[in-house]
């Protein structure tokens, strides 16, 4: 791990590295939330391989979890939308409320003023209150396009996965 970008290499799950890569699952699945924060980047399908195998492991120990798993053009979207057809309240509820928030794609949004305005505060609700916000995206925080130093000061402070 380098500590100075608090990086963590993660290989090809089909390779010989399995064992770090459930060692990162079990530890956002661990019910003291090792990981409460995570942010993966690089490849995508095998970030989606990832958020599967959370999703299936967070079922798996609680059947009732609220889980939700968007992409992050969606969250964007659906943001403007709630605004205009005026359920921002309800579009807010809904985020703040689920157990396990896993988004990705989040490099796409970064130079959405509005939707990072929003991503910080959904983020610092959840944070504050110890709900697991899961993160991927193509590129690093520190890479992304027009985000905000605040949304990328939380981003880095979490757990970050490179996943090649």
């Amino acid at each position: 791990m380098d500590m100075e970008n608090n990086t963590k290499p993660v290989s090809d799950p089909d390779a010989s590295d399995k064992k770090l890569l459930t060692g990162i699952v079990n530890g956002i699945l661990d019910k003291e939330k090792l990981f409460q924060t995570a942010y993966f980047y690089g490849d995508e399908d095998k970030i989606s391989q990832i958020f599967s195998k959370i999703v299936i492991g967070t079922r798996k120990r609680n059947t009732d979890s609220r889980i939700i798993r968007v992409n992050a053009v969606d969250f964007a979207n659906d943001l403007i939308v709630a605004i205009i057809e005026d359920y921002f309240k309800e579009y807010v509820k809904q985020y703040r409320s689920c157990d396990v928030l896993l988004m990705d794609h989040f490099d796409r949004i970064g130079n959405l003023t509005s939707t990072m305005q929003e991503f910080y505060e959904l983020f610092d609700y959840r944070f504050m209150r110890g709900n697991q916000i899961i993160i991927a995206g193509s590129v690093s925080p520190r890479m992304i396009d027009g985000l905000p130093d605040r949304v990328r000061t939380q981003l880095e402070g979490g757990i970050l996965f490179h996943v090649e």
